[in-house]
């Protein structure tokens, strides 16, 4: 298959419920557009998982890298454009990049997908299953992400019920509640300054409804370079994610500029 017949663009408008006070969207939401983005591309492929439910296989996102240039801002509109990017063994790799509608680079981002026989209850071979598998010889970002070590303290934590809401087509919580849950405890006086650069993933386990995960944080670095180290972990202690942060300051493009009262309810 020819480049161009690999190369997936999906449009997303900014919306007013997927911003930060500052009026900027959020890692969560760049997040949001990667997943719907590598679905719908799967789906146009008939690689979806509508069509993988009945072979008992399906994919499971494992590891995910993004690196944010600038954050747009409530109403822009950004164009995600995604394609296969290989595979070996079980994992599948699919690499994004993000744009204004001027053609700036808004981020880049890389992703490892699983493909699981859930009968099994273990990884499937593409090659046994899918060995034409297309895939493009070109990467948006580095994608070799490191394994996330176990932070050696807790400096912010938060208990997180899960519930309904969180779960997703594979009957588990979905990967961006996971992102969700990992920054809850930051506080907010961190982040009404700084904005996260760039984000190494790891989910290790599935989480399932009526759950209650511990999400913990600790924040090292200096200066201009915090670091955050995220580790969510089931009842049973066991982690089902982390992830490393790397943040920067707000830049001054990142804020939409609106007129706030100095005083609420006037």
């Amino acid at each position: 298959m020819s480049e161009a017949s690999l190369t997936y663009r999906l449009q997303f408008r900014v919306r007013s419920y997927e911003v930060e006070p500052n009026g900027h969207a959020t890692e969560l939401t760049l997040q949001n557009y990667l997943q719907e983005a590598a679905a719908s591309h799967a789906h146009q492929l008939y690689f979806s998982i509508q069509r993988l439910f009945p072979m008992g296989l399906t994919w499971l996102l494992v590891k995910s890298r993004l690196a944010v240039e600038r954050y747009p801002l409530w109403q822009e509109v950004v164009e995600v454009e995604t394609w296969p990017a290989g595979w070996q063994g079980a994992i599948a790799w699919r690499d994004f990049i993000f744009r204004s509608e001027s053609g700036e680079v808004l981020a880049r981002g890389t992703s490892h997908w699983m493909l699981f026989d859930f009968r099994r209850k273990r990884p499937a071979l593409i090659e046994n299953c899918f060995p034409r598998l297309p895939g493009l010889d070109k990467q948006a970002i580095d994608r070799n992400i490191p394994t996330i070590p176990k932070p050696e303290r807790v400096d912010y934590e938060r208990t997180i019920p899960t519930t309904w809401l969180n779960m997703d087509m594979n009957n588990h919580a979905n990967n961006a509640a996971y992102v969700a849950w990992a920054m809850l405890p930051v506080p907010a006086s961190f982040r009404t300054e700084w904005v996260v650069d760039a984000m190494d993933i790891n989910f290790l386990k599935e989480v399932f409804s009526d759950m209650e995960l511990q999400s913990r944080v600790q924040h090292s670095g200096e200066g201009d370079t915090p670091v955050t180290l995220h580790e969510i972990v089931n009842p049973d202690g066991q982690p089902v994610m982390r992830a490393q942060c790397t943040w920067r300051p707000r830049k001054e493009n990142e804020t939409y500029t609106i007129i706030r009262e100095e005083a609420h309810g006037t």
